[in-house]
């Protein structure tokens, strides 16, 4: 949702700082998303507090704030969300490396929100 040159920095750091959010800030991110690339929706649900992928066969499937709009997924994964104008969450990038990768993503995907 950004040009990766101005998000690089965000990659820079090996070991990961996880934020708070409150029940608000972690709300605005729940719903339904969908990629016309990969032909599938993702559903993120709010439980205990953690935003979670729903129905994904993962052992952890959290995705743990690194900052506004920003979240790990798993190693090589991150979430990146966009805003629309109203500031309002519009979807987001699935930004893909390796599973040791930590340099800036090598792809992203996009989702768009359908249903929130």
């Amino acid at each position: 949702m950004k040009d990766d040159s101005a998000s690089t920095s965000q990659y820079s750091n090996t070991r990961r700082t996880f934020i708070k959010l409150n029940a608000a800030e972690i709300n605005e991110y729940a719903g339904d998303y969908f990629s016309e690339e990969l032909q599938v929706s993702y559903r993120f649900v709010v439980e205990g507090g953690e935003l979670k992928l729903f129905g994904r066969k993962s052992n952890d499937p959290v995705a743990y704030p690194l900052g506004r709009d920003w979240f790990f997924y798993r190693p090589g994964m991150l979430l990146e969300f966009g805003r629309d104008d109203q500031k309002r969450i519009k979807g987001f990038s699935l930004l893909m490396g390796g599973s040791d990768w930590d340099g800036p993503p090598l792809k992203g995907i996009e989702f768009t929100r359908v249903v929130h």
